[in-house]
């Protein structure tokens, strides 16, 4: 049955790709989870228990690669703030740099789901929204009045 569910699912697919209107991303998604499926569908014949732990073992195995990654990207997002923190302290390329990773709806989800202590310190003390608005004003500021001498007055 689970074959047939899965040979039916790859067919909607082909037909969806013949159609033109699926992204790169798409494609690429589906292709994914129908490897996937292929890998981790048992044998009609095994045992309910076997084929439980030959299921269980391909999820178990994305697992430790999600596991890893999360910790390879938290590992890089704290060394990011190691590196902003020794290079400009808590001035406005801080400020901009908190603004950034708020605006990134990929890091901003990230963030959101494992959290990030130095993040959360960062964004309630610089108050994002007021602050990023005061150092935009300085910096055009900055940009018009750069030049004074320039300007007849």
């Amino acid at each position: 049955m689970w074959t047939r569910q899965l040979s039916a699912l790859n067919d909607d697919f082909k037909q969806e790709e013949k159609t033109g209107l699926l992204s790169p991303g798409q494609k690429t998604f589906h292709a994914k989870l129908v490897k996937l499926l292929m890998k981790w569908t048992p044998d009609p014949s095994l045992a309910p228990k076997e084929a439980f732990t030959l299921a269980r073992s391909g999820f178990n195995d994305l697992r430790e690669i999600r596991s890893l990654s999360v910790r390879k990207s938290a590992s890089s997002l704290e060394n990011a703030f190691t590196f902003m923190e020794d290079a400009f302290g808590e001035g406005q390329e801080m400020v901009i740099f908190i603004t950034e990773l708020t605006l990134d709806p990929d890091i901003s989800a990230f963030i959101s789901e494992n959290g990030c202590e130095r993040y959360f310190k960062y964004n309630k003390s610089l108050l994002i929204g007021s602050r990023r608005a005061e150092i935009l004003a300085e910096l055009d500021h900055d940009a018009i009045y750069s030049d004074a001498s320039a300007y007849d007055f």
